[in-house]
């Protein structure tokens, strides 16, 4: 069934939206999107949503191949495991920048 929820998403969590905070929570749903990068440049990306909808991530690879480490490569079966998302430096075009780490979380 269409739904006008799939026109009008919730935008994407960015690290400076979160800021200091600590979400932990399911994956409600995993989808494949095309992404629009900080570059402009349009990407293939694995988005997970948590909260209802009311979050949702965009993965980069290295997020995207530690959760396939411990959560297993089908990504469609990361439904309903937990994760916690925190902000940690990191570096993009070769400047620091803060950036989303998405993990496995044991609780």
């Amino acid at each position: 069934m269409p739904s006008f929820k799939d026109i009008y998403r919730t935008p994407l969590l960015s690290a400076k939206t979160l800021g200091k905070k600590t979400i932990t929570g399911p994956i409600e749903s995993v989808n494949v999107e095309p992404v629009k990068g900080q570059s402009g440049e349009t990407q293939t990306k694995i988005v997970i949503e948590m909260c209802g909808g009311d979050i949702r991530i965009a993965l980069n690879k290295g997020n995207a191949i530690n959760l396939g480490k411990v959560l297993g490569e089908d990504y469609e079966k990361w439904v309903g495991k937990r994760v916690k998302v925190t902000t940690h430096p990191t570096q993009f075009m070769g400047q620091p920048v803060d950036g989303l780490l998405v993990e496995p979380s044991r609780k």
